[in-house]
């Protein structure tokens, strides 16, 4: 991702709309793969071999995604937050349930739930980690067992 060079080494746009990436994170066993929080509230994947399009545009949280982040021992699973003060967990550890009994057919299928189609995008499970707050959601950290986020409600919250 980095060049030692004082511009840019790659643009990545979606069809020309003008939507403000608002936190990037690479994948972390994937390095190809680079995921974008959008200020609609949308979660971008960007396969950096082919960049013309993203590879994936997952509708997500109503407001700007304010932070997205993968686990750092278990990829399978990432978290976002968000401006519309939702703390969100995506899980794709069914997708690759389904993807190994699929391949028992003849069928060839992806199993990398980032760069889906939109028939098998559904498999993610998404699922709320706390009641939506009213304020935004501006940050979240995570070890190994433990998930803390900070909220315009000057709190800090600790989910284990």
């Amino acid at each position: 991702l980095r060049s030692g060079a004082d511009k840019p080494q790659s643009t990545f746009m979606l069809s020309g709309e003008q939507i403000g990436a608002t936190c990037v994170t690479p994948h972390p066993t994937q390095r190809h793969l680079l995921l974008a929080g959008g200020e609609d509230g949308s979660v971008t994947v960007w396969d950096l071999r082919e960049s013309a399009s993203p590879a994936t545009l997952l509708s997500a949280h109503s407001q700007a995604v304010s932070e997205l982040q993968f686990h750092p021992d278990r990829p399978e699973h990432l978290f976002t937050c968000s401006n519309s003060g939702e703390l969100w967990h995506w899980n794709t550890t069914s997708f690759s349930k389904f993807s190994a009994l699929n391949t028992l057919s003849n069928r060839p299928l992806d199993e990398n739930p980032w760069l889906s189609n939109d028939a098998v995008k559904h498999r993610i499970e998404v699922s709320q980690l706390m009641p939506p707050l009213h304020l935004p959601v501006n940050s979240l950290d995570l070890n190994r067992s433990r998930l803390v986020c900070g909220s315009d409600t000057e709190a800090v919250y600790v989910i284990k």
